[in-house]
């Protein structure tokens, strides 16, 4: 069972060692994008605490569990 493991995750590990250093060589140098402005920013955290809100309120429908203690 542990030789199994190994063999597992010991080769996702090198698969996931050889496509990092795969891609590196591919894409080249790493250029940092800009910072968004504060607008994209806050876009971003509204739209998602608006996605949170749709998922708490309709989590008991398709659950049968509310997300949240009453």
């Amino acid at each position: 069972m542990i030789v199994a493991s190994l063999v597992l995750f010991g080769g996702l590990a090198l698969w996931a060692i050889v496509e990092i250093l795969l891609i590196n060589r591919r894409e080249g140098l790493y250029v940092k994008p800009d910072r968004p402005d504060l607008s994209e920013e806050l876009r971003g955290f509204f739209i998602s605490g608006i996605f949170l809100l749709i998922a708490l309120f309709l989590h008991p429908l398709y659950t049968g569990v509310a997300a949240l203690p009453r």
